[in-house]
C-alpha cells in the first residue's frame, strides 16, 4: 500500500477515494504517518447566501 502522503502527489487519488469509508481511512492513516494525534476538516464555502 501507498503511503497517504505519496497518494496526494498521485492523479489517481479520485478513483481511490471512492466513499466516505476510503476518504476516513485515508486521513486516518495520513494522521498515523505524521504523527498527529487527530484530524479535523473543514468546508470553507465563499459566495454563497447562508440560512
Amino acid at each position: 500500500m501507498s503511503s497517504p502522503a505519496a497518494l496526494l502527489q498521485s492523479d489517481t487519488l479520485g478513483s481511490r477515494l471512492t466513499s466516505r469509508g476510503d476518504l476516513t481511512s485515508f486521513f486516518m492513516q495520513l494522521t498515523a504517518e505524521i504523527g498527529a494525534d487527530s484530524y479535523m476538516l473543514v468546508a470553507i464555502v465563499h459566495d454563497q447566501d447562508r440560512n
